[in-house]
């Protein structure tokens, strides 16, 4: 594959063969193929930037068999994932801002998913012989939010909730709710909603948690989230089991995207949750803010049970928030490191400091049971490079000690897994958010392998 017209540069570097998988700002955790390596791309505006690439003959990328990519072209920022064999060896295509062009330079061996190396010592910590289940913490357990969920169980467990069709997400829903999972978390693209799924799961299931994780704050005002918000726990028929999870999302979304300006996040999410919490309280709110000017009267969202809010809080002003308005946080690639020492202590003085009681932190990452742990790191180093690419998640590996998302995931046999998702508890998390991704050949196989061993966790 080889690109030629970048804009005023005219690399004459060939790349191998390949093909591009996906064109778009939806959020994918698996390549096509195992051997796969992807590179993270920003591209510039169509019209200032054409792209040809010779793949079977030279051709554009609007001209290659992609579904969704017509529709991806017009955005300012295009994040590309490039998948090519596992013999490219080839440059790292990024987009120097001051330039403005795009230029090919050679990356470096942290970027290359094929060159992982492995974290020796933590590799040797995670290999030790697991806590025996007995002696695990307890789950989060709460009077008004997940106590039916959390009885008789160990650990509070969850999943993303995931399905190609609504049919798929009711089974899936249903499925983990009869294996004893403790909840299940709904990405911002689930089913193009994911709070009409949600509604619709949750009216054919009786006890699993359901939530988001999450939805972007900066394309929804929170009085529109707060109404919806009331509208899927009423559908759901218990407020108790539906918990709102938001966030700021990420630059290249809302700014490439969405073509509005991230230069506040910090400062939007704070207003945003101010305005969002006392609204699903039924409270009147008169607010007056650098984003948000509102003033809605008592009752313009109804009464009811309390609808938990989480936070996606991963840098200290975010945290401080969490803490002190909400129900905590829920986390994306932050290991037990992470949560040890710097989300946990910062989240906690804030709820102290505010009077409320321990707060939650859902921690999700990704997790494989297989015997190769190198194999395993180096297949969620392919499938989960992108994340290493964003700043907010850079931060929070950075705070995990961590060079990326393949020393980030959960990994191992059943054993090292176990022991893994015990530090996460021991760490300070209230529950665990597993995202299972196949490794080797069989992948169905590898699937059930993992869930299999989080189904054992979850029900000890």
């Amino acid at each position: 594959m080889r690109l030629l017209g970048i804009s005023s540069c005219q690399p004459s570097q060939q790349l191998l063969p390949g093909y591009i998988e996906e064109v778009h700002l939806a959020t994918r955790t698996e390549p096509l193929g195992a051997t796969a390596e992807i590179f993270s791309l920003l591209a510039r505006p169509k019209s200032e930037v054409e792209y040809h690439v010779d793949a079977q003959g030279e051709t554009s990328l609007r001209d290659l068999p992609l579904q969704r990519f017509d529709h991806a072209v017009p955005a300012i920022v295009l994040r590309l994932f490039c998948v090519l064999t596992e013999q490219t060896q080839l440059p790292l295509i990024r987009r120097q801002a001051q330039r403005r062009v795009l230029t090919l330079e050679q990356p470096s061996k942290r970027r290359l998913a094929r060159t992982w190396k492995p974290n020796h010592q933590m590799e040797r910590r995670y290999r030790n012989p697991p806590i025996p289940i007995s002696r695990m913490r307890n789950g989060y357990q709460t009077e008004h939010h997940g106590a039916e969920a959390s009885e008789g169980t160990t650990m509070r467990i969850g999943l993303p909730g995931t399905g190609s069709t609504i049919d798929k997400l009711v089974a899936q829903a249903q499925r983990a709710e009869g294996d004893g999972f403790a909840s299940l978390w709904y990405a911002s693209a689930t089913a193009g909603d994911p709070l009409v799924a949600m509604a619709i799961v949750g009216r054919a299931t009786s006890r699993i948690e359901l939530g988001t994780s999450v939805l972007q704050t900066y394309t929804t005002h929170p009085v529109l989230m707060a109404t919806r918000a009331r509208a899927v726990a009423d559908a759901i028929g218990a407020a108790n089991r539906f918990t709102l999870g938001v966030g700021p999302s990420h630059q290249p979304v809302i700014e490439g995207m969405f073509g509005l300006p991230y230069d506040h996040a910090g400062r939007h999410t704070e207003e945003y949750i101010s305005v969002l919490v006392p609204l699903l309280r039924g409270e009147a709110v008169t607010f007056e803010g650098e984003d948000f000017r509102v003033n809605v009267p008592a009752g313009r969202v109804s009464e009811g049970s309390e609808i938990q809010v989480l936070v996606s809080a991963l840098a200290p002003r975010l945290l401080r928030v969490a803490g002190d308005q909400t129900a905590g946080t829920i986390l994306w690639m932050g290991n037990a490191r992470s949560i040890e020492t710097h989300v946990a202590p910062l989240l906690r003085k804030a709820a102290a400091n505010a009077g409320r009681g321990e707060p939650r932190i859902v921690a999700g990452l990704p997790v494989a049971v297989h015997d190769d742990v190198d194999e395993a790191r180096n297949t969620a180093a392919q499938s989960f490079a992108g994340y290493g690419f964003l700043p907010n998640y850079q931060r929070i590996l950075a705070h995990g000690g961590v060079e990326g998302p393949a020393d980030a995931a959960i990994v191992g046999n059943e054993a090292g897994v176990a022991s893994q998702i015990e530090d996460l508890f021991s760490a300070g998390a209230t529950d665990v958010w597993a995202a299972p991704f196949p490794v080797g050949d069989d992948r169905t196989a590898s699937r059930e392998r993992t869930y299999a061993l989080l189904k054992e966790l979850a029900t000890a």
